[in-house]
């Protein structure tokens, strides 16, 4: 299947198998809500997120933009001193900013809770 006749359809599968499929610059606009820090179960559904993210930055044209909504589950960390910090995020979605970041994608606006 080539990229134009990807055109106005809905696809259901593994997104890195769809982004496989598309030419390279080809992609306005992603928006996404990917899986993060196993805070559901998504039918054996492993999420790759390097994949993912070096997918979608092949297929974004140059001045796309891409929507990356993430959050951070909480949970309790221990410190390097031993000490608990409780009820704390994660911090995955920081994590992943940089990544995106590291790979090419120019990271203009983050907004946190």
């Amino acid at each position: 299947m080539t990229s134009t006749q990807l055109e106005g359809k809905i696809m259901l599968g593994n997104n890195i198998d769809h982004m496989g499929l598309m030419k390279s610059n080809y992609i306005d606009l992603i928006v996404t809500s990917p899986p993060y820090d196993d805070e559901r179960e998504y039918d054996g559904y492993d999420f790759d997120f390097e994949k993912t993210a070096i997918s979608a930055h092949r297929i974004l044209r140059h001045g796309g933009v891409m929507i990356w909504n993430v959050g951070d589950k909480v949970k309790d960390v221990k410190v390097p001193c031993g000490s608990i910090v409780k009820n704390t995020d994660s911090l995955t979605s920081f994590r992943q900013a940089i990544y995106l970041q590291e790979i090419g994608f120019s990271v203009r606006v983050m907004i946190f809770r």
